[in-house]
């Protein structure tokens, strides 16, 4: 289970997620990106099945959240963020 997913969500900013397994848990790494440079990086591990709408949706909003808490990058592109992932389907 490698999966890779991009998640644009302006010219300036976008989401690098993927999925990784092991023979004891399985989980998601995401990466963010604003303007061509990392600013954030988050790992979840999970031990058994998760719910979410979609996949990475549960770590691209813990992305967010570390993005706010840090203000990392500016409060439009924040906002913008969260948005695009609340009403995204994937």
């Amino acid at each position: 289970m490698n999966n890779t997913y991009t998640k644009h969500i302006n010219e300036d900013l976008w989401i690098a997620c993927e999925s990784f397994s092991n023979s004891r848990n399985w989980g998601h790494k995401a990466r963010v990106y604003y303007k061509n440079e990392l600013v954030e990086e988050k790992k979840i591990i999970y031990y058994n099945r998760t719910w979410e709408r979609y996949i990475y949706e549960s770590i691209m909003l813990c992305l967010v959240d570390r993005l706010d808490n840090r203000k990392a990058i500016p409060l439009s592109d924040r906002i913008a963020m969260y948005k695009c992932i609340k009403e995204s389907n994937n």
